[in-house]
């Protein structure tokens, strides 16, 4: 078993990646229960990048089924499912065309496929109570951040929580809050938000931020959190926070000094400046936006998504392209808020808008806007 796993990192590295696929096949045959899943998601890459999607399709299956837990196996399975069907639509080997074609399916009937039987195989596990709670979180997380359907990821990471409330170091119940927010329950919200806390995940503060903008009370969550403003990290979240108040200038001001504090993390910089280019967005000040995000200097997915749309709202919707090039063959596996952006950029520049990439998406954020929709 171990010679199969050397020899096919040995030939992935040397890009030999049909024969790599092969011994990774050959090596999950052989490998004990805790390596099979990752040797079935290496010769899904390998079968993946060698131009065999069928092979690739049965390879994430079975690291699926296997209990592998990384979202990056469905995402896998939904690109390899998309070009087997796009090579078929194409009826060629043309890359571009095969992509093309993939692109217009993946959106609806490949991600409902995936989706469907990503389902039936973890209700297997969970019914085995094998890696179940594991499954339904990773069924969540392909639902709310590939597909963009938060409204299906909530049942998904339910069940998830239902199996092992605890599991996950509270990120499944912040996961559950952040989809609720997005459909606009804030009091849902803040029950999966409070859970979180509870179990000490760093990230409830942010979230509750979310659900207090969403409600309308920031008021209440700065006199019961307040103090948490001050504390290392929460800059950006302040930020939120107080645009959220109406006291933008407030916020500016915070932003400007922790900016201007040599001390200040790069990390904390980043999202200081992805605050700010959100902010400025929701107020319709979309070149404050960009002056943030150049301020910030990240090249990070979320600062380029935020600039992107930010040039659709400037009326540069033909720079959008360059800025989101990282996704270019991805087609409609990328992110949603890529799709969404590609979509408002093609038609300011009167480019028909492909609906099959944006279907899925739900709730579409009060941003997503399309001249004359």
């Amino acid at each position: 078993m171990a010679a199969w796993f050397a020899l096919a990192s040995a030939l992935s590295d040397t890009t030999r990646y049909e024969e790599a696929a092969d011994a990774w096949t050959r090596a999950a045959a052989l490998a004990p229960v805790d390596h099979r899943a990752s040797a079935h998601y290496n010769a899904g890459n390998g079968w993946l990048a060698a131009g065999r999607p069928d092979a690739a399709v049965e390879a994430y299956r079975a690291a699926l089924a296997a209990g592998f837990d990384e979202v990056g196996v469905l995402h896998g399975w939904a690109l390899a499912h998309a070009r087997a069907a796009g090579r078929a639509a194409a009826r060629g080997d043309d890359l571009r065309a095969v992509d093309d074609a993939a692109a217009a399916i993946v959106g609806g009937a490949a991600a409902a496929i995936i989706d469907d039987a990503a389902a039936a195989i973890v209700d297997d596990a969970a019914a085995a109570s094998v890696g179940g709670a594991d499954g339904w979180a990773l069924l969540g997380t392909w639902r709310a951040e590939v597909m963009g359907d938060r409204r299906r990821a909530v049942p998904a990471f339910e069940q998830a929580i239902a199996l092992d409330a605890e599991a996950g170091d509270g990120e499944w119940w912040l996961e559950l809050a952040r989809c609720r927010v997005a459909l606009g329950e804030p009091a849902a919200a803040s029950t999966a938000s409070d859970r979180a806390r509870e179990l000490d995940h760093p990230g409830w503060f942010d979230v509750d931020v979310a659900v207090a903008s969403t409600r309308g009370d920031a008021e209440t969550l700065l006199a019961r959190w307040g103090a948490q403003l001050a504390l290392p990290g929460r800059s950006a979240a302040s930020v939120r926070l107080l645009s959220a108040l109406g006291r933008d200038e407030a916020a500016r001001e915070l932003a400007a000094a922790r900016l201007d504090d040599p001390s200040t993390p790069q990390a904390e910089r980043i999202e200081l400046s992805e605050a700010l280019a959100e902010t400025a967005l929701t107020r319709g000040d979309p070149s404050a936006a960009l002056d943030a995000l150049d301020r910030g200097g990240s090249e990070r997915d979320a600062s380029a998504v935020l600039r992107a749309r930010a040039l659709v709202e400037v009326g540069r919707a033909d720079a959008v392209d360059a800025v989101l090039a990282r996704w270019e063959n991805a087609g409609a596996t990328a992110p949603p808020a890529v799709r969404m952006v590609r979509a408002m950029a093609a038609a300011a520049r009167g480019h028909a808008v492909e609906p099959t990439a944006l279907d899925v998406i739900d709730p579409r954020p009060s941003w997503f806007r399309l001249p004359g929709k």
